[in-house]
């Protein structure tokens, strides 16, 4: 297994620049980093069967046999990178995550495994050559991307022509969630793009991806979630 802290991709090739607004908000990812950082420790057993439901769901997307070459962008832990690799132990798989104290606790779950790559980074600045993944998996984060939009460009970039992106996260649609957004946003700086099913749709669509399958589902009472496989390349 090998880690790094660097956003730049040794092997070289194009990775994407800065998006044209300049550069992102540095409080954002402070407020994040400062919540994962007071998880860390507890994240796992905190949330096991939240993580266990909707991990299970991002497995059964990316369908069997998994693809080769596959990015957990988000991957916190490494939870899905653990459970991807007792599935098909010759995968090749790197994570991406912002959070240090998260990336330390995946590097320990995957220790001495050299088909994981662990790197720090950002969703709209992914730390990887064009073209690189078979699949790219966003799982329970992607409502805390800051620029969505860029995010999936992202991915689109990272992804080989016709690859897969595995989206699963909050829903807008259930009544409970729409409550939630409204009463996070009310009470935390930390801010929260919680969208419907159709609306994460058309912004797949605005970045060249092609949805092959999407649904709602719940990880537990009145938690609405979304599960979606989009094709890069329109």
């Amino acid at each position: 297994m090998s880690t790094s802290a660097s956003h730049s991709v040794s092997s070289g090739g194009d990775v994407a620049p800065r998006n044209a607004s300049g550069a992102l908000s540095h409080e954002h990812d402070a407020l994040l980093r400062a919540r994962y950082r007071q998880w860390a420790h507890r994240y796992d057993q905190a949330f096991a069967s939240y993580s266990e439901r909707t991990l299970a769901e991002a497995t059964r997307i990316l369908g069997d046999p998994l693809p080769t070459r596959i990015l957990d962008l988000a991957c916190g832990t490494g939870l899905l990178i653990e459970r991807l690799l007792r599935r098909t132990p010759t995968l090749q798989v790197t994570g991406v995550d912002l959070s240090e104290e998260m990336l330390a606790r995946a590097t320990a779950r995957v220790e001495h495994n050299e088909r994981v790559e662990l790197l720090h980074g950002r969703a709209e600045r992914i730390p990887a050559t064009s073209g690189t993944f078979d699949a790219v998996v966003i799982a329970n984060a992607f409502h805390l991307v800051e620029d969505q939009a860029a995010a999936l460009r992202e991915c689109r970039r990272v992804l080989r022509p016709a690859g897969s992106l595995v989206l699963v996260d909050w829903c807008r649609d259930a009544p409970e969630m729409r409550l939630l957004a409204w009463s996070l946003a009310a009470t935390q700086r930390l801010r929260r793009r919680i969208v419907t099913l159709d609306q994460q749709q058309r912004l797949l669509a605005n970045a060249g991806f092609r949805v092959v399958e999407a649904r709602r589902f719940t990880a537990k009472p009145f938690w609405g979630l979304m599960g979606i496989r989009a094709i890069s390349g329109g």
